[in-house]
């Protein structure tokens, strides 16, 4: 399920689980939504440092 409103140079929250657990605000670089099949999903390239 993706957010057609996440956009380059926007702050999103992320929250992963594994090896490194992440909570926190990332900068989105790259932004790219493909639409198809009903479905929505999202490719970002995320700064977690920025």
């Amino acid at each position: 399920m993706g957010d057609a409103t996440v956009r380059a140079d926007s702050r999103i929250w992320v929250c992963l689980s594994g090896d490194r657990d992440i909570a926190e605000k990332g900068y989105v670089e790259r932004a790219v939504h493909t639409f198809e099949n009903g479905f929505h999903k999202m490719k970002l390239n995320i700064d977690l440092e920025g």
